[in-house]
């Protein structure tokens, strides 16, 4: 027995080396950033997205707002502090979350969720996921707030628009020298150490006017702006001197811009890319910060455009770091690889239906996991409302996908013939030796028809949906459509005293062709055009 001892205590002590500090939890994720292979940085921001861009990823695991998140290291024993800008159940949530280290194009980390009972991190909101930072603003509202530990919020003056399809989530548009977002003055804007000032910018065409994005200026201050010639020249203002980057930010297109100093030498970048070194000056004490804008001091050549991601820090980033930031969050595809939810258990995923036609569409799936059994028989159960799981039985339309599928791959079955003006709702069912597993549901709108005719009525109670109980306007058919639907209208002059509008994506079609079908435009010469496409995808066949 003595012989013994020491070799069941040496596996006594692996087995709790390698047990991870996450294990409790249901499921989790590797996320590798194989899009770096440079060296190393440390305490890196990296931004990671949730969402369908993860195999057999569902919202449904998580607890509410996601507070049961968690990231660990490659061997998942040291927890790693994240910041949530959003969660959307619905879309994709923005994630920034601190790497201890990068390096190379084998960095990876995990993700966790799935575990009753936990509350969200103090650090989530504490900012100390941020290091060197004198502020970052995500620019995801109007009053954009700083999640640094400084806590220098925004507030928004002039009209400010926040849009949700920024850069990284939300961002703020700005209208040229009458709008921009103020931050209270601080001494830590002053910048007369190394620093460095970086932002996602959008720039409406202005031709050959200044305009600042970044600044303080306030007869002394700092500017971070666009110079008054024709390629918006990148351009830094420090101590009363310009320094010019010799490059240009085209219009209409997202640029991530910096400007660093170290000791007496500033660089510029764009994209992460090095454009020109030049001398480089301490700053001094300003105004309040505004973006959207260089300060109070330089309010008639504010910026025309869209502003994201905006930090200023208190070290000199690195070419490396720099070229990361824009990567990671330009490029979050290339730079970030999201390997397979692991479910531990046979687990099948139904995905958003595509392919939508009229009374049709494409339902969709994944095999999380086989649990270590064969390929799942798989079916695809759908209806017009949810039937739950207690038996296929209980749904209308029952149909055998196969079991050709092993864990990642997706499956797909096309349905036609769906009844109008009504809602698929599928779930997809699955088993094999190691069990069963229902997903949970998905669900989209059938594309409907909806039929005009000289012999119809707009009388209440009219359906449309056939000849039989046609419309007797085209503006009703209008009216009663929504994205994705077709107004078919029959043969005959259908006249219009009022400009009608299309204000979404529907076709309006000639049933028999346009020479059957005629749209007499009988409306005042002031109104133009008669017939108006208000949505981008609203179609009047001719």
């Amino acid at each position: 027995m003595k012989r013994w001892l020491p070799i069941f205590f040496v596996l006594v002590i692996l087995n709790t080396l390698h047990a991870g500090i996450f294990d409790a939890w249901q499921y989790k994720t590797k996320i590798t950033f194989r899009g770096y292979g440079k060296d190393p940085l440390t305490n890196f921001p990296a931004l990671v997205i949730f969402g369908t861009n993860i195999p057999a990823f569902r919202y449904q695991d998580f607890l509410a707002n996601a507070a049961d998140l968690r990231f660990a290291n490659s061997n998942e024993t040291v927890e790693l502090r994240y910041e949530k800008e959003k969660w959307d159940t619905n879309g994709q949530s923005f994630v920034w979350v601190q790497l201890p280290r990068i390096s190379g194009t084998n960095t990876f980390i995990w993700a966790y969720w799935g575990k009753a009972g936990e509350s969200q991190p103090a650090y989530c909101t504490d900012g100390s996921v941020w290091t060197n930072a004198i502020g970052v603003w995500h620019m995801q509202a109007v009053n954009a707030t700083d999640s640094s530990t400084n806590g220098f919020n925004g507030t928004a003056n002039g009209t400010v628009t926040q849009i949700g399809n920024g850069k990284i989530n939300g961002a703020d548009d700005f209208v040229r020298s009458t709008s921009f977002v103020s931050v209270p003055d601080s001494d830590q804007f002053t910048l007369s150490g190394q620093y460095t000032v970086s932002a996602w910018i959008y720039s409406d065409p202005v031709n050959n006017a200044w305009e600042g994005f970044v600044g303080t200026h306030n007869a002394s201050g700092f500017i971070f702006a666009l110079g008054n010639n024709s390629i918006n020249e990148l351009s830094f203002w420090a101590a009363g001197t310009w320094r010019y980057s010799g490059a240009a930010v085209p219009d209409s297109t997202w640029k991530h811009v910096s400007y660093t100093r170290n000791g007496t030498t500033g660089y510029f970048y764009i994209d992460g890319k090095r454009v020109a070194t030049v001398s480089a000056l301490a700053g001094n004490n300003g105004g309040n910060l505004e973006i959207g804008g260089g300060g109070g001091g330089w309010s008639a050549n504010r910026f025309d455009g869209i502003v994201d991601e905006v930090r200023i820090c208190n070290i000199a980033r690195s070419s490396n770091w720099l070229w990361a930031s824009a990567m990671n969050q330009g490029s979050n595809s290339a730079f970030c690889t999201y390997e397979l939810v692991d479910y531990h258990s046979l687990t099948v995923v139904s995905l958003p239906a595509n392919n939508f036609k009229i009374r049709s569409g494409t339902l969709r799936g994944i095999v999380g996991d086989t649990g270590g059994g064969p390929n799942p028989n798989i079916w695809f159960c759908y209806d017009t409302s949810d039937k739950g799981t207690a038996s296929t039985a209980s749904w209308a339309k029952v149909v055998y996908a196969g079991n050709s599928w092993s864990a990642g791959q997706i499956f797909s079955l096309n349905v036609t013939n769906l009844a109008q003006t009504t809602t698929c709702v599928y779930r997809v069912y699955a088993t094999n030796s190691t069990g069963t597993d229902w997903s949970y549901p998905q669900s989209f709108r059938v594309f409907t028809e909806w039929y005009v005719a000289k012999t119809g009525s707009d009388a209440p109670g009219t359906k449309g949906t056939n000849w039989a109980t046609a419309f007797l306007t085209i503006s009703n058919g209008i009216a009663k459509a929504q994205n994705g639907d077709i107004v078919q209208v029959s043969n005959g002059t259908y006249q219009i005293t009022a400009q009608l509008t299309i204000p979404k994506a529907v076709t309006v079609r000639g049933f028999n062709g346009a020479n059957a079908t005629i749209i007499d435009c009988d409306v005042a010469s002031s109104t133009t055009p008669p017939i108006k496409m208000g949505h981008p995808g609203s179609i009047l066949e001719r």
